[in-house]
């Protein structure tokens, strides 16, 4: 797998990070995926990793901490709760 496709890994790896990989300004890159997908490149972004994180889990391989670290969040809390968030459930009750 190329390095492209595993940037939602790092956790420092932001929208400021994503427009410059992109070539575009900020407000660019916002209105872009604003028209493309109705949503925020933030919350883009986020989905884009809890839906990742949904994969793994379904897995059964991984903790939650792990899943979490590995798809980009710094924070198993702060993980679990965007998870429950988009998800309605705890990431251990969606295991």
């Amino acid at each position: 797998m190329n390095a492209s496709k595993k940037v939602y890994t790092d956790s420092s790896y932001n929208i400021e990070k994503l427009s410059d990989t992109l070539g575009l300004s900020r407000g660019h890159l916002h209105r872009k995926i604003k028209e493309l997908t109705g949503t925020t490149p933030v919350d883009f972004l986020r989905n884009f990793r809890l839906s990742k994180a949904a994969a793994l889990l379904r897995q059964h391989q991984l903790t939650v901490s792990e899943v979490a670290y590995q798809t980009g969040f710094s924070s198993p809390a702060y993980f679990t709760k965007c998870f429950r968030a988009v998800y309605e459930v705890t990431p251990s009750e969606y295991k």
